[in-house]
């Protein structure tokens, strides 16, 4: 008699594939860390900026942490019976600013439930802080 982590009921509602399958630890497709970690806006959030049916892979841009991007084929024309190895393309997939659509930085997509989706810039303004941009939150 036990609470499920996933959708709060009792464990004798589940079968005992669903309870095993609920009692497994989530990652989160957008950030990569556990649900435990995430409160539930922020799971949310991170669960709506990763499109529905796309194939997903990491990618590394630069010197920076690695990005999530969604997988996209190009329609080429096949030399000698094979695809060209052009043909597949990497988009990155990014969090935008609810308020002036820029894109959220690090700090701000872990802080999003907390900004309210919003970049630092659009938040000090609603909340009439003077922005310093050497003064970025550390997550």
């Amino acid at each position: 008699m036990s609470m499920c982590k996933v959708c709060h009921r009792d464990s004798a509602k589940h079968s005992e594939k669903t309870w095993l399958l609920h009692q497994q630890k989530q990652r989160c497709n957008f950030c990569g860390d556990y649900r435990g970690k995430h409160s539930e806006k922020l799971w949310n959030i991170h669960q709506e900026a990763v499109p529905n049916n796309t194939k997903l892979a990491t990618i590394l841009l630069g010197q920076g942490p690695k990005v999530l991007a969604k997988i996209v084929k190009w329609n080429t024309v096949k030399v000698n019976g094979r695809d060209s190895s052009h043909h597949i393309e990497y988009v990155p997939i990014y969090m935008k600013c609810s308020e002036c659509g820029a894109t959220l930085g690090n700090a701000e997509e872990k802080l999003a439930d907390v900004f309210d989706k919003t970049c630092l810039e659009c938040f000090c303004n609603m909340t009439e802080q003077e922005v310093k941009w050497y003064e970025r939150p550390r997550v």
